[in-house]
């Protein structure tokens, strides 16, 4: 059993991963430590392929706006239309007439997408506390999504309860590559 906690900020990202006794040292390529890395920023990795497929015109025609629009959004598109429709009337045809088949294009990369064809590779501890069974790490998170691969640099750092039952993970960057 997994839980994940998101606070609003991207760069604070924190989950909890219920692994029972482990025994060892925790480390920044662990399977617990890799799982909970990639849950974290899942939906991150939605959100940029899907701002790359509509920079590269799979939805339709692209504008300046819309594009600045969702790279200010991080490719949030459910967020920027929500954002519009706050505005009454005006603002939800705006946002239904220009995010309309936008948002149907991320629902079905989301219906599309597997999690399993995320990977973590070229781990480096950056620090490691052995009293605190801490690490922080970075690592190139790879996906491969319809015939292309996205990579993202990702640092995070991971630590074990005292019990040693649980590790938190904290996600401080994801950035592309």
């Amino acid at each position: 059993m997994k839980k994940i906690l998101l606070n609003s900020a991207i760069t604070s990202i924190l989950a909890i991963g219920l692994t029972g006794c482990l025994g060892e040292d925790i480390s920044c390529s662990g399977e617990n430590t890799q799982s909970l890395v990639k849950q974290i920023t899942e939906p991150n990795v939605i959100n940029s392929i899907f701002l790359s497929k509509y920079q590269n015109g799979d939805y339709g025609e692209t504008n300046m706006v819309t594009s600045s629009m969702l790279a200010g959004a991080n490719g949030d598109i459910e967020a920027l239309s929500s954002f519009l429709g706050g505005y009454g009337k005006d603002g939800k045809d705006l946002a239904n007439s220009v995010y309309g088949k936008l948002l149907e294009g991320k629902k079905e990369l989301k219906k599309t997408f597997k999690s399993s064809n995320i990977s973590l590779d070229s781990f480096i501890t950056t620090a490691k506390d052995k009293e605190l069974s801490k690490v922080e790490c970075s690592a190139t998170l790879n996906v491969v999504y319809e015939n292309n691969t996205y990579s993202f640099d990702t640092t995070y750092t991971a630590q074990l309860t005292d019990d040693k039952k649980e590790i938190f993970v904290q996600v401080d960057s994801f950035l592309n590559k």
